[in-house]
This record gives structure tokens, sequence and C-alpha cells, in this order.
């Protein structure tokens, strides 16, 4: 599971911090986009003493590197991804915060799948329930499957499947979709619902929709990009479209009726962590005041 967050993007450059509970992201690759083009490279290992008091890792999380903008504008669209990773740290609301400011963990990203080999590693160990597996595979394998859900309770099942991706706790978020909006439009420029790494579909009303079933989406392709050779999908009130992040899809929204997508946020734990954090830079800058 990958947490930062980018906490300044100016002046051509763009600075901030990722950690990840299971590896090590010191001396690792990091790449800024904007709209699908790399504008620039760097490496994760500045020392924070904030992340580190914060107990994440040794503190050596940070980034700093220059990017090249055709407008300074665009400095707020910018986005972070690990190098060969599909998970992004985004600027929630198009807001950029000063650098000395302590690290919040504004963004959570539940985006790279497990790769094919440790998928069948964690499924000969139990794991995985079968159905779990099946899901999984089928998700990196085509970037888009169907599920079966509660339709009282979507929230249940759909929950495990991002914890799933993710391998870790997630929390998990929803935003009604309006009835007149083009779907995949508006996934592709919504936030955060289109900018997660993964995010399902529920509808009151069956639903077809046309998806490009693809194992390697681009980074930064729109949801709404034109579709070749597309596989119909269906979703409705017991079964969720599940998509991966770049999955081009169609649907006009005709006869949909009420839509809504579920995305992944940050558990908890998470969110007591980064108050801690927060609260601890603070106090360790007063005490420096008046040191």
């Amino acid at each position: 599971m990958i947490i930062g967050a980018i906490e300044s993007a100016s002046d051509g450059v763009i600075t901030g911090w990722m950690h990840c509970r299971s590896s090590i992201l010191t001396g690792q690759t990091v790449l800024a986009y904007l709209d699908g083009v790399c504008v620039g490279s760097g490496e994760i290992g500045t020392f924070r003493q904030d992340l580190c008091d914060a107990g994440l890792a040794d503190g050596k999380l940070g980034f700093s590197f220059p990017i090249s903008l055709p407008q300074q504008n665009d400095a707020r669209r910018v986005v972070v991804s690990l190098q060969n990773c599909e998970a992004f740290l985004l600027q929630p609301g198009a807001r950029v915060v000063d650098s000395s400011a302590p690290a919040q963990p504004d963004t959570y990203v539940c985006g790279r799948l497990p790769g094919s080999d440790r998928l069948r590693w964690m499924r000969n160990v139990a794991a995985f329930e079968a159905k779990d597996y099946e899901l999984m595979r089928t998700l990196i394998e085509f970037g888009a499957a169907n599920e079966v859900i509660d339709s009282e309770q979507p929230e249940d099942r759909l929950r495990k499947v991002f914890e799933l991706a993710a391998l870790g706790p997630v929390g998990i978020g929803h935003v009604d979709i309006p009835a007149e909006a083009n779907l995949a439009t508006y996934m592709s420029d919504h936030r955060p619902a289109g900018h997660s790494g993964l995010f399902a579909l529920v509808g009151d009303r069956r639903t077809t929709v046309s998806v490009q079933e693809t194992p390697e989406a681009m980074p930064g392709t729109r949801a709404d990009a034109p579709v070749v050779g597309g596989i119909e999908y269906m979703f409705g009130p017991n079964m969720a479209l599940i998509l991966r992040r770049w999955t081009p899809f169609s649907a006009t929204r005709l006869n949909a009726g009420k839509v809504r997508c579920y995305f992944p946020t940050y558990p908890e734990d998470l969110v007591a962590s980064a108050e801690v954090a927060a609260a601890q830079a603070e106090t360790t800058s007063e005490r420096r005041a008046f040191s």
C-alpha cells in the first residue's frame, strides 16, 4: 500500500513524499506527468524529520526535482508516479501547499494490483479464496470485471475487493453521478472517484457499457478515450462493474437511472497517523522556536 503527498508544484519544481509499508522506496525513481506526458523525474531519498517522527520508516521518503511545463498554471494538474507503478499521487482539489508545511498524506492510492507471479504465490499459500483469485486475475488481464454484490450493502464486498488490490486495509467512499452526465467523461474529469486506482459502478437499473479490455492501460489515458474492439459489460443493483484506472469504456447514460461510483479512501488508522504526524511536527516546531 502506497501513501504520500504532493506538497508543492511551483517554480519549475515538484516536492513531496511517498511511502510503502511493505517495500523500501528509498532510491526508487518517481515520475511527474501532465496529461499523460512525463515532464520530469527524480529519486526518493530526502530525509524528512516529520515523517521519521511519525514512524514512517527511516524518514528518507521525500522527493524534489525539476519539472518542465508548457505554462506555470499547469502545475496544479501535475501528478507523480512511482516508476513502473500504476499508483499516482494527486493534488486533491487542485490544491498546492507550501513545502514547509507538515507532511499530510492527502492522497490515498489503491491502484497497483499485485503482479501475476505474486498473485499465483498468494493463491498457493491460501492468502486468496478461489473467487478472489479469479477476480484479481481478471482485473490484471483485462482491466475490468463484474462482481456480485448485495444491493442493500454493496460496500461490504467492494471494500474487500479494494483491500485485495491494496493488500491492506482501506476505507470506502462514493459519489452519485448526475443523470445528465456522460459516464466515462465524468469519471475522467472528477476526483477522487475518477482518479482512484480502482473504482466500481453500481446502478438501480441494468446498464451496459463497452469496455476496451487491456492488460496494461497507458498511464494518463482518459476513461472516455476511444474504445477499440469493446466488450460489453453490465452493472446494476446486484452486479458491480469494477474498472482499473485508465481502462477506456463507453456509456452514454441513456436510461441508466441512478449510478453510484465507489472508490477506496484512507482507512481510519492512516487518518489517525496523519493527524499524529501533524501534531508531532507542530510540537517540534514550537520547541525549536523556544530553544
